[in-house]
């Protein structure tokens, strides 16, 4: 059975406001108990009910969940939210005894059966964590911008990458885009397709991002090599190149990136 998905018609409405939540659970009488919760919550925005870890793992990739409802059993040893240095979502709630599965990447523990009060004050605490790690990271954000106040950062005109087993250097005016593949990235560039051993958040801070804009958490384009007039449109979901290649825009993306692709912005 596939996820259910809930999505919204951006060309009607603007998205739903509130944090965004993904459950996880092979019993469909669960999921129905947590999305009753869920939607008893203002708050809360239910974005996916998945039945399996695979559907599951799909929707933390693309969705990009802030909070996860999960049966603890079905989480792979070794899994955790935190993807790079400052993504600290999903924030994890198990279902199931403590104790029963892997509930090593868990914020807290929801026994089942699902109870509508437990449920709802997990889901509260859940909410006040989320809020408290998204203050933190806008204080960081503005402690590092006024650290940087008045400093003027260079960026390097080549990088660093390989070919084959051989170094060499590449002009970063040549990199259409960056994609991520778990600890180093993928890097297309006009003349060809090289690896560097590195993570995107690093190739992010290392790029001119006058030149460079991070369009998803696993994809950096280089806006020379963007076609506008094609990229623009009411849903701004994709960025298509001059090659006639299409990239997807993160959700938590979107907003940022949207002034870049406004007609004015470029000639």
């Amino acid at each position: 059975m596939a996820a259910v998905v809930y999505e919204f018609n951006a060309a009607v409405s603007a998205p739903p406001r509130g944090i965004r939540v993904v459950v996880c659970d092979p019993n469909p009488e669960v999921r129905g108990r947590v999305r009753s919760a869920i939607h008893a919550d203002p708050g809360l925005w239910l974005m996916s009910a998945a039945c399996n870890w695979e559907e599951c793992e799909n929707d933390l990739e693309s969705l990009l969940p802030e909070l996860l409802i999960v049966r603890a059993n079905l989480i792979p040893f070794g899994w955790a939210p935190s993807i790079e240095p400052g993504e600290l979502f999903p924030v994890v709630i198990t279902l199931g005894a403590a104790g029963c599965g892997n509930t090593a990447a868990a914020y807290s523990v929801l026994s089942l059966p699902v109870e509508m009060e437990a449920a709802k004050v997990s889901l509260t605490r859940a909410a006040t964590e989320i809020y408290n790690r998204k203050a933190k990271q806008l204080s960081d954000l503005l402690a590092r911008y006024i650290t940087g106040l008045g400093k003027t950062k260079k960026y390097p005109s080549t990088i660093t990458v390989e070919q084959g087993r051989h170094p060499i250097e590449l002009s970063t005016d040549a990199i259409r885009t960056i994609v991520a593949a778990r600890k180093y990235v993928w890097i297309d560039s006009v003349s060809g397709r090289y690896l560097a051993r590195r993570p995107i958040h690093q190739m992010a801070a290392e790029l001119d991002p006058e030149k460079f804009v991070r369009i998803h958490r696993s994809i950096i384009v280089n806006l020379q090599y963007v076609d506008m007039p094609v990229s623009i449109d009411h849903r701004l979901s994709h960025v298509v190149l001059l090659d006639g290649s299409k990239h997807p825009i993160g959700i938590n993306y979107r907003e940022s990136v949207a002034p870049m692709f406004t007609s004015g912005q470029r000639e």
